[in-house]
């Protein structure tokens, strides 16, 4: 490297004075040769100092193992609890069982209980609207159709404070054929049409009238006494 080869010169060069000096000093100095080269050897010791350049080379193999440690975390959650499922019974696919109880609040919280226990069609159902009457028999208003009666026990369980509640025939409808159907106004003589006022505790039963295709299927019945309401549906046998 270049600053060792300029190190090394300046060494020699005052290797070359020392012994020029040492030369002058033997010619003029009364002391014994021996004298001069030790004197000469100790300046040489303590003024000259020379720098070596030493190059080391360190080679170090570090063999790192990385780990990675990993936490698994597991977050117990909890069993949810079954949701209900609310009871399709007194739908129109799966009515209240025929001579069954059912209970039905409306809209404005009304408790309401029926129970279907008689029907009938046709000429019986005819025979039941008129019987007792003299004059004004009661027929069919149109070709090909008959009467279909169903008779409802009724109990109206309670309410908002002390309302009252109307429940008469127009509450009802009925399913033929998978058709909705009304009632139909007609007059009972002996036996009882269901049309009543009623306070809580109070109860009150009578026929609800249908006229229906002859030879159709009715499929359920339906109480609902709301405008917008699903109502309840019952079973006809």
């Amino acid at each position: 490297m270049p600053s060792s080869r300029r190190k090394f010169h300046v060494f020699t060069t005052l290797i070359g004075i020392v012994i020029i000096l040492l030369a002058i000093s033997a010619c003029n100095s009364t002391r014994s040769p021996e004298e001069i080269v030790k004197e000469v050897t100790r300046i040489v010791t303590k003024e000259i100092h020379v720098e070596v350049p030493v190059t080391v080379i360190v080679t170090r193999e570090v063999t790192v193992i990385a780990t990675k440690e990993v936490t698994k975390i597991v977050v117990a959650t909890p069993t949810p609890s079954p949701t209900p499922v609310p009871s399709t019974k007194g739908t129109r696919k799966k009515p209240i069982p025929f001579n069954e109880e059912a209970t039905y609040t409306d809209e404005s919280g009304h408790v309401i209980k029926l129970k279907l226990v008689k029907v009938a069609r046709g000429k019986e159902a005819e025979a039941i609207i008129n019987r007792g009457k003299e004059f004004f028999v009661s027929k069919p208003g149109e070709p090909n159709h008959e009467f279909f009666v169903a008779y409802f026990n009724v109990e109206y369980v309670k309410g908002p404070g002390d309302d009252a509640v109307s429940i008469d025939f127009t509450d009802f409808s009925i399913s033929v054929d998978n058709k909705l159907f009304g009632t139909v106004i007609t007059t009972f003589e002996d036996e009882h049409e269901l049309d009543e006022i009623l306070y809580p505790g109070a109860k009150a039963e009578g026929w609800v009238p249908f006229q229906i295709p002859e030879g159709s299927e009715v499929q359920a019945i339906m109480f609902n006494p709301d405008v917008f309401g699903d109502g309840i549906w019952f079973a006809v046998h």
